[in-house]
């Protein structure tokens, strides 16, 4: 627009109409609710709003319409005709969008096994702190706006992140080295601030940097030469677009407002290569250590996974949670996996997994962590709570 419109006397008042909110959208939704002839529930328009961040008035409209379609032609589960209806009508926010990943309902925290107290540390860091931020405002606590979540390969880590995200209703959106780094100078740092973004204007949302060390390194160490002038500029935009975050939400704060939160989640399995400026109050504040699953743990994850696999009832999984040390989540569905395959090519028509079948995996299948590896993320998380 021509800055000489914006003069006084001319376009005087400039007034920004934002994305709606989750209040505002589920106000939106209860307009259409009043003339359908099928109207939804209290709790599904709740539901509803929960998903849709990013969607604008009119695009509510267009999905709330055919949701009700899907439901009342196809009869539906109202949880698979929203998934459905999403995945046709995207909010214009979003259509092309960098490292988008779309939202599974059934993801909680409670959809895989073990780690349950580090899933309620989860829940009161993200979760309670988005439902309910006015209980924390009150004590004095600020937003959490960055996590590093560290620990060995194949422990769930990436998981927990879309856990969270699924679980709060959150906007995923996810970044690694091969998505971000370019061979044209400038545009590792432009794909950053896009995706910030977008987070922004689809808040509440998450930000997930997979492999952060290689993404950004650390500047004491391994920044050398070309490679290391681009890693300082992807590190500094990176540094400047959290701090963007925060001064956001202490703008929200002072005018008694809630910010729309855009949350940082880091993946690492290499915790000491991450530059000490990320590691710095209202960066990535919180570091949780992700560790590889106790015998405890993998009793829990190997019966999540009976869910999905027919074992039959002489597998004695506490036997094979015992048998499966060292093994990370990853390994023990690689296992369950080989189990159903050994059942497979025994016979075709089998349709339920058996004790030898499950033994037998467990002579092909080897763990991938070692006892040095588990304990040097032990010795680290040690030396960080010093």
């Amino acid at each position: 627009m021509d800055t000489r419109l914006r003069r006084p006397g001319r376009l005087d008042k400039e007034i920004a109409l934002g994305v709606p909110s989750k209040e505002q959208r589920i106000g939106i939704l209860r307009c259409f609710n009043t003339v359908t002839r099928l109207p939804l529930t209290e709790e599904q328009l709740e539901r509803v709003a929960k998903r849709t961040a990013g969607y604008v008035g009119a695009e509510l409209e267009l999905l709330y319409y055919n949701l009700v379609r899907e439901i009342d032609t196809k009869h539906l589960p109202f949880d698979e005709a929203l998934t459905e209806v999403q995945k046709k009508h995207r909010p214009s926010s979003l259509r092309n969008a960098t490292g988008l990943v779309g939202s599974d309902a059934s993801l909680t925290l409670d959809s895989f096994g073990g780690m349950d107290d580090l899933k309620a540390l989860l829940r009161l860091c993200i979760v309670e702190q988005l439902a309910n931020p006015g209980r924390f405002r009150r004590l004095g606590i600020h937003p959490l706006r960055g996590i590093l979540l560290y620990g060995p390969p194949g422990c769930a880590k990436t998981t927990l992140a879309k856990c969270l995200a699924a679980e709060t209703g959150m906007t995923f959106l996810s970044l690694s080295a091969a998505q971000v780094y370019s061979p044209y100078v400038g545009d590792a740092e432009k794909l950053i601030t896009r995706v910030f973004n977008e987070a922004r204007t689809n808040a509440p949302a998450v930000v997930f940097l997979d492999e952060i060390d290689s993404l950004v390194g650390n500047r004491t160490t391994g920044m050398k030469g070309g490679t290391g002038a681009v890693n300082m500029g992807v590190l500094s935009t990176l540094l400047m677009e959290m701090d963007g975050i925060g001064q956001a939400e202490q703008l929200a704060s002072a005018l008694s407002k809630d910010a729309k939160r855009v949350v940082v989640i880091a993946a690492t399995n290499r915790p000491d290569m991450i530059d000490d400026a990320l590691l710095r109050p209202g960066r990535l504040t919180k570091l949780i250590h992700i560790p590889a699953p106790d015998e405890s743990a993998r009793l829990a994850i190997l019966r999540k996974m009976s869910i999905r696999i027919p074992f039959a009832e002489d597998v004695n999984m506490e036997m094979v949670a015992e048998q499966s040390d060292r093994f990370s989540g990853a390994d023990l569905q690689n296992l369950c996996t080989q189990a159903a395959l050994n059942a497979a090519t025994e016979d075709l028509n089998a349709t339920i997994v058996t004790m030898e079948h499950v033994l037998c995996a467990l002579k092909d299948v080897r763990p991938s962590l070692t006892k040095e590896q588990i304990e040097w993320y032990h010795n680290y998380e040690g030396t960080r709570q010093r």
